[in-house]
């Protein structure tokens, strides 16, 4: 035993001080000018110096010049609050580095009563960037999850849910002069694709409409599916010439369709409106013209224009 403890200090596998086995840094600072009386290896580590000696020179030699200008009254005024009520102190705060930007880290601080050094500060700082990193990473999967379950998980369009949320967003805070148009359109005889070609042809070709929907009115539109083989899209700021100028495009990519899609033809009825307005009589008006553009032959559109 007495040789594995004499072999453990000379390789260095023996801590200096209880201190020295905790993550982060520690150190201590005397009353009541907050010098600094002590660093342990794991603070010279997060500031990257290489002695405390030059630490304590480079940065002045009190324990709120360690850390960034801006931050040092809020460590002063917690400082004169800690003497004043014995307390203790658990803050963020941005630590000072040799030669690489500030690190965010936890200072936990209170008095303590030593033999050798009386009554004095001692100071924990744990180090936050793997905290952060993990708070951002999980911020951004539930942003990504978020946005997953606004999504229809066929076609990565628009849920039902979500698209009426979005243009009653939109409809809302819409100003006086505001101008938009709301497409309603579903798929000709989409029944007959299922029937006799089977579901899984059904789908590819609900997966084509999806992607020239996407295609013929840009990054601008909102494209939603609402079920089965119906589909909606809202276009922003659009006039109701521009509203007939976006289904040509439509239009014209159905017949231009890329190579390998299914063959299939839609019906659309758009309604145009202008200032604030309620979701439901838009979708009725825009509704009612899919309707009369079935009853006029189908694959083609009908506007309600709103009067516009």
């Amino acid at each position: 035993m007495a040789d594995s403890i004499d072999r453990a200090i000379v390789e260095g596998r023996v801590y200096p001080s209880a201190s020295d086995i905790l993550p982060g840094g520690t150190a201590a600072a005397a009353l009541p000018d907050w010098s600094l009386l002590r660093l342990s290896p794991g603070l010279l580590a997060l500031t990257g110096w290489e002695s405390a000696e030059a630490l304590i020179q480079a940065s002045g030699g009190a324990l709120y010049d360690l850390f960034c200008p801006e931050d040092r009254p809020c460590i002063l005024a917690a400082l004169e609050s800690l003497l004043a009520s014995a307390g203790r102190i658990k803050a963020e705060y941005r630590l000072l580095r040799r030669s690489l930007p500030p690190l965010w880290v936890t200072l936990c601080a209170g008095l303590v009563d030593t033999e050798a050094l009386g009554v004095h500060l001692e100071c924990f700082l744990l180090d936050l960037s793997d905290l952060r990193r993990a708070e951002a990473e999980l911020s951004e999967r539930c942003q990504t999850l978020t946005e997953q379950a606004r999504r229809e998980a066929m076609t990565g369009l628009l849920n039902k849910d979500a698209f009426r949320l979005d243009v009653r967003t939109y409809l809302s805070a819409a100003g006086p002069e505001e101008t938009y148009a709301l497409l309603v359109t579903d798929l000709d005889d989409f029944k007959r694709f299922n029937d006799r070609y089977g579901h899984t042809f059904g789908d590819q070709v609900l997966l084509a409409f999806a992607a020239i929907l996407s295609r013929s009115f840009g990054p601008g539109a909102l494209c939603g599916r609402y079920g089965g083989d119906e589909f909606v899209v809202f276009l922003p700021g659009t006039a109701p010439r521009t509203a007939e100028e976006a289904l040509h495009v439509l239009y014209r990519n159905l017949k231009c369709r890329r190579k390998g899609d299914p063959m299939f033809q839609c019906s659309v009825g758009a309604a145009c409106g202008k200032g604030p307005a309620e979701y439901s009589r838009l979708f009725d008006r825009a509704d009612a013209a899919l309707y009369r553009a079935k009853r006029a032959g189908k694959n083609r559109s009908q506007m309600d224009r709103g009067g516009l």
